[in-house]
């Protein structure tokens, strides 16, 4: 089986992740996964590191940010754009039909690549969607009716969460939209041994864009609401550096303005995620919305403890049972979350041990894989 999967994206996110560790699992199955990826970009080492085969072509995304105008300028370049995604769409097709391919998966939905050579050449086509869209990317469709209609026509549709599934089934009304929760590798995280609250300071980490949506800003104004309240041996580290540079400098700007140069730190990009998270006390997902949450249950295989807002996929995925849950947008509230498991080490550590094993059993990429696999054979 030959399964061409469409990555929306060249850099590094949740869903590039989710696409290397499918594509592995696949390969596993004796599937042969081709990538096709819009331009160069980071994404393309992760597919050599596990010499995943993938192939280039010039493609822009089909959705807009939410807010400003859109000038007869940018709808001029929109119209471009479509046209040489059509183009594209051509070599796309030459390019199933050169290489066998069996079926068509689109990675996700800011992008419809492939939707039309898939439908010209009469490959079953595979959607997921990996984001809610307008509540955690802040973006919408150019055209959002003739969006849900291709995705009304596509052979089988993923959801990534519940939460996820709920909205598109009330605005995909001629298709199923099926549950499959993303899986993260289990070798990764099998060999760390996380004894949190053990250190002379607490270590807190937050990992994502740099975008007002992912709430860095909620948790500096935490940590000093921690420090006038005593709580001082506290360090929050920032991991990964893309973004918006208007925000990272707010954030950097309030940083100073609160004196918290050495309790806050940017540290970068990292790839070993897994090692991060197996020193970290508690990782927090300060979200408006995840769609699902990988960095979630990274930390919980981890062994880390979650204090996540409460907001969709991150409270379907800890529920108050396997982290804390915290009103979205209330530092405060983060802040007492985080100061009763300071002073609450045994009940938090309780917490995290149940959150990692639930997530070791739950959230693995064999399970994933497996059933994406049983949706391939089923539509072959």
């Amino acid at each position: 089986m030959k399964v061409l999967i469409i990555a929306t994206y060249a850099g590094i996110s949740g869903a590039s992740h989710s696409l290397i560790h499918l594509a592995k699992q696949l390969k596993y199955k004796g599937v042969v996964p081709i990538v096709i990826m819009p331009g160069s970009g980071p994404l393309e080492d992760l597919l050599n590191e596990n010499d995943i085969k993938y192939k280039k072509f010039r493609l822009f995304n089909w959705v807009t940010p939410i807010i400003g105008y859109h000038s007869l300028k940018e709808r001029l370049k929109w119209s471009l754009k479509r046209v040489i995604n059509f183009f594209q769409e051509v070599r796309i097709f030459f390019f199933i039909k050169k290489n066998n391919i069996d079926l068509v998966h689109i990675n996700a939905i800011t992008a419809d690549w492939g939707y039309i050579a898939a439908k010209i050449s009469r490959k079953p086509i595979v959607w997921h969607i990996r984001e809610f869209l307008e509540e955690d990317l802040a973006k919408r469709f150019w055209n959002k009716n003739k969006a849900l209609k291709r995705l009304g026509k596509a052979n089988s549709v993923i959801a990534i969460s519940d939460s996820v599934a709920n909205k598109y089934k009330r605005l995909i009304k001629d298709n199923e939209v099926i549950r499959i929760y993303n899986g993260i590798e289990y070798n990764d995280y099998d060999s760390i041994k996380n004894e949190i609250f053990q250190k002379e300071y607490l270590t807190i980490s937050l990992a994502g864009r740099f975008v007002p949506e992912k709430g860095h800003e909620e948790a500096v104004y935490a940590v000093k609401k921690l420090a006038d309240d005593g709580v001082l041996k506290v360090k929050l580290k920032f991991y990964g550096k893309e973004g918006q540079e208007s925000y990272i400098k707010k954030i950097k700007t309030l940083i100073k303005q609160f004196d918290l140069e050495n309790q806050v730190e940017f540290m970068g990009y990292r790839n070993d995620m897994h090692n991060v998270w197996g020193g970290t006390d508690i990782a927090l997902v300060c979200s408006k919305a995840e769609a699902f949450g990988r960095v979630t249950v990274e930390a919980l295989m981890a062994g880390a403890l979650v204090i996540g807002a409460n907001t969709e996929g991150t409270a379907e995925i800890i529920s108050n049972k396997y982290g804390l849950l915290y009103e979205q947008g209330n530092y405060i509230s983060l802040a007492e979350n985080i100061a009763y498991a300071y002073k609450n080490k045994e009940a938090a550590i309780k917490i995290a041990s149940q959150g990692q094993k639930f997530a070791k059993e739950k959230f693995t990429a064999e399970k994933n894989a497996e059933s994406i696999y049983n949706i391939y054979e089923k539509l072959l």
